[in-house]
């Protein structure tokens, strides 16, 4: 009979999920026995390795040619070292007889493989796991039966397994073949491509708490799972990419006490007794309508009084809808409908029919992003107001950083320059905000400023100029002070052969090393197809090299250059060919 049962198991994995549920489904008819409870304590996961050793999956427990192996197909144990060190058996196995010496090991853990967390007793014990593929971690809660299509935590005890806080001492799993449920998912008439998740309450941490089970993505708006008997819910989501974060559409309840297609499943119904355990129901996704003020908060206390605050008018406020997110990064990868509007002279907009969802909605006053923030919009009636931000201010000082200490140091300061604040659109337009020419010294300053970032461009052509960002904050005065540079000199020429110009040439301006306080700063450049380049530099004695093989006519040649460059503090542009040596392989 062992074998019988190591075996089936072979037999049983060529099957799909249907044809497993139905061959217990026919196993139980057959028999008139079924075994459809699944229970689990805390102590299993003490004496987990004991399963894994009679299911003949386990080497934990076995010596070979008298060398311990620590290691099956779901735990490994690894070496704590005196030194703090943590090793695997391998990396132990490695250490010369003095190297343990040294460094012996003073215990040992038990560190958990992704098999482990894949496992029935896993799954239904503590359900959910946390880290990537290779690193998963044990949480310290648990979602009994997440995930799990055919077993939902028909009990959770409310004590508390006394090694594992956060987690309680029993679990019990109640198996079910599935009623089906089928059905399409619509917005205003269109289908909508989005994912449907089977939910079934547990009562856990003295509440209830919804846990999912079966799951479709939607093909052309329609679906299929499989569900549990009970009052279910069909959860509608969307930006599935978040994970838990993914944006909830609707919650279908099967609680009507009629006898509806939103009935609550019977178990006849779950277990497949009863000749029909269909069901099909469409969905409909309500929209949204949002609407609100932008305003000038007078009072300071972040809420809208259309007798105290002033409304702003032409205003233009943006929904920009995000149909999907990069999920590492949580930046938008894709969007959908873009809508403009414009608030009207009491500071209102409003807009109504959108697809609930993640929306960027952003205002604009005079070009100037006045706010800017990632909303959930759901169905029905929502308002969002938006409050001009309070002005900023910056100030500072503009010098030059003669003794390269990388701060602002008494005597340094720069007068006559010419300080440019500036702004870039959205629609990718600089503007300049204001402009300051700095006297003895060397201070600038600009007031009254939306917040956001802008750019400061001071020069004292044809010596000196920098161009840096700077964030002006709500509210608040920033000092800022400028290091300024040399100005860059335009280098341009072209790379050439004899009278011959050779296009995509790599050249590399490395600054001298053997001259001190070199001014130069390493850049390169690819010429052109017509064999030009372009290049801004700064002042400094350069080496220029090229080391460039090429593909011509079926044979690598290689051009080759070494020469210097001398660049001089305020020459605006220079020209220089480079006539370059080539070597026929």
């Amino acid at each position: 009979m062992n074998a019988v049962y190591h075996d089936v198991v072979d037999l049983l994995t060529d099957l799909n999920d249907e044809e497993i549920t139905w061959l217990y489904h026919d196993i139980q008819e057959a028999t008139g026995e079924s075994i459809r409870y699944y229970g689990v304590e805390g102590y299993d996961k003490q004496i987990f390795n004991i399963f894994g050793f009679l299911a003949d999956k386990s080497l934990l427990m076995v010596s070979g040619g008298g060398v311990y192996n620590s290691e099956d197909d779901f735990v490994y144990v690894e070496y704590i070292m005196q030194s703090g060190n943590e090793l695997t058996f391998e990396e132990l196995s490695e250490l010369s007889d003095e190297e343990l010496r040294l460094d012996p090991p003073i215990n040992t853990q038990q560190v958990f493989k992704d098999a482990y967390f894949e496992t029935m007793f896993y799954r239904t014990y503590v359900g959910v796991s946390t880290g990537e593929s290779g690193s998963k971690t044990e949480p310290d809660y648990q979602l009994p039966c997440m995930n799990m299509k055919h077993f939902y935590a028909e009990y959770v005890s409310p004590l508390e397994y006394m090694y594992y806080q956060g987690k309680g001492a029993v679990v019990i799993a109640k198996y079910y073949e599935g009623a089906f449920v089928n059905g399409t998912v619509n917005f205003q008439g269109s289908t909508q491509d989005v994912q449907v998740v089977v939910q079934k309450n547990i009562t856990q941490y003295g509440t209830e708490i919804p846990v999912d089970h079966d799951q479709n993505n939607t093909i052309n708006g329609n679906f299929s799972v499989i569900v549990p008997a009970g009052n279910i819910t069909l959860q509608i989501r969307r930006n599935i990419e978040l994970d838990q974060n993914a944006f909830v559409l609707k919650n279908v309840t099967f609680n009507d006490a009629l006898e509806s297609e939103l009935a609550p499943i019977k178990d006849d119904e779950a277990m497949r007794i009863k000749d029909n355990y269909s069901r099909f129901i469409n969905i409909s996704i309500d929209p949204a309508n949002i609407d609100g003020f932008v305003y000038l908060d007078n009072n300071d206390n972040n809420e809208y009084n259309i007798t105290i605050d002033e409304p702003l008018e032409n205003i233009l406020v943006t929904l920009l809808e995000i149909t999907e997110f990069d999920p590492n990064l949580g930046q938008p990868l894709n969007v959908g409908i873009y809508i403009t509007l414009e608030t009207d002279d009491e500071g209102y907009y409003n807009t109504s029919n959108l697809m609930p969802g993640y929306y960027l909605i952003r205002a604009e006053m005079d070009d100037f992003v006045i706010h800017e923030n990632y909303i959930k919009i759901y169905s029905g009636n929502m308002s969002y107001n938006i409050s001009k931000p309070k002005l900023g201010n910056v100030n500072g000082n503009i010098y030059f950083d003669s003794n390269g200490n990388d701060k602002y140091d008494v005597g340094e300061e720069m007068n006559n320059v010419d300080v440019e604040l500036k702004y870039s659109t959205l629609s990718g337009i600089t503007k300049i905000v204001d402009t300051y020419i700095t006297d003895e010294t060397g201070s600038y300053s600009f007031s009254s400023l939306i917040p956001g970032p802008y750019n400061i461009y001071a020069n004292k052509l044809p010596n000196y100029e920098i161009d840096t960002g700077i964030s002006i904050m709500e509210n608040e005065t920033t000092t800022f002070n400028i290091s300024i540079a040399y100005a860059l000199v335009s280098v341009n020429g072209n790379t050439m052969y004899g009278e011959n110009n050779i296009a995509n040439i790599t050249t590399t301006f490395l600054p001298d090393i053997s001259i001190e306080n070199n001014t130069g700063k390493p850049d390169a450049v690819i010429s052109d197809v017509f064999g030009a380049y372009t290049i801004k530099l700064y002042p400094g004695l350069y080496n220029v090299t090229i080391n460039e093989i090429i593909n011509e006519n079926g044979t690598n040649v290689t051009y080759t250059y070494s020469d210097q460059l001398e660049i001089q503090i305020g020459e605006g542009t220079k020209t220089f060919d480079i006539i370059m040596s080539k070597i026929e392989d």
